[in-house]
């Protein structure tokens, strides 16, 4: 009775140990008006680096956050000829930024390694960056032990990072 009880705590301390982080530039300048574009994040799995964007614009919706449509932001990319780290440089940002009108880029990445029992680390790092100025205004990085990074998991992680970046950099108005 002993060793399935030892192996269930040790299971849900290496399963259960959830770190998400993130941090904002404190002069961001985000209001209500202020539209996000995300970017598919670069995963070696293409479902789950269109999941988690999916997953974080649903959520960022439900915060009155404007979001740019994702296939209509792939079009851009397409049509200018840029791909994932074209688009990082300062003059695309600015290009895409205005045929988009959007204020921020959202950019992220997914990174899994295999331990030992099946269990391994997901990490998943995003950031926002500003348009105008190409400087990044927040980051937001989510870390797991998981048995799977499936599509449930995938986009349990994008709603909770957005509930990080809603609760960093957009205060909701309250009515009275």
């Amino acid at each position: 009775m002993k060793i399935p009880v030892i192996i269930l705590t040790f299971a849900l301390l290496l399963f259960g140990c959830v770190h998400i982080s993130s941090e904002l530039l404190p002069e961001t300048q985000f209001d209500k008006t202020s539209q996000i574009a995300i970017l598919p994040f670069v995963c070696n799995d293409v479902n789950i680096g269109t999941i988690i964007p999916y997953s974080m614009t649903q959520e960022l919706l439900k915060s009155n956050i404007k979001v740019v449509e994702r296939t209509y932001l792939q079009s851009i990319l397409r049509e200018q000829g840029l791909d994932l780290t074209g688009a990082l440089q300062k003059v695309s940002l600015e290009k895409i930024g205005k045929l988009a009108d959007c204020d921020y880029l959202i950019v992220g990445s997914v990174e899994t390694y295999k331990l030992w029992y099946g269990f391994f680390p997901a990490t998943v790092s995003c950031k926002m960056i500003d348009i105008k100025t190409g400087s990044i205004t927040w980051t937001g990085s989510f870390y797991q032990n998981i048995m799977s990074l499936d599509r449930l998991v995938a986009a349990e992680i994008g709603k909770r990072l957005a509930k990080e970046l809603v609760n960093k950099v957009y205060k909701p108005e309250t009515s009275h």
